[in-house]
């Protein structure tokens, strides 16, 4: 038979367990994919590298 936790404690291991503040690559990736919900526009202007040489106007 187990013993059941009491449920503060349930809780609070359970978020020691989220901190993920040590882990750098985690948590760009989670702000970049965070920031990009936010952002659901494209600007063709600013969005596109236009100077890269795949753009490259030859004559």
């Amino acid at each position: 038979m187990t013993v059941k936790e009491p449920r503060t404690r349930l809780i609070r291991r359970w978020r020691k367990n989220m901190d993920v503040s040590d882990d750098t690559q985690y948590v760009e990736t989670l702000t970049t994919l965070s920031e990009g919900s936010v952002r659901r526009n494209f600007n063709p202007y600013t969005d596109i590298d236009w100077d890269s040489p795949e753009f490259a106007v030859t004559p």
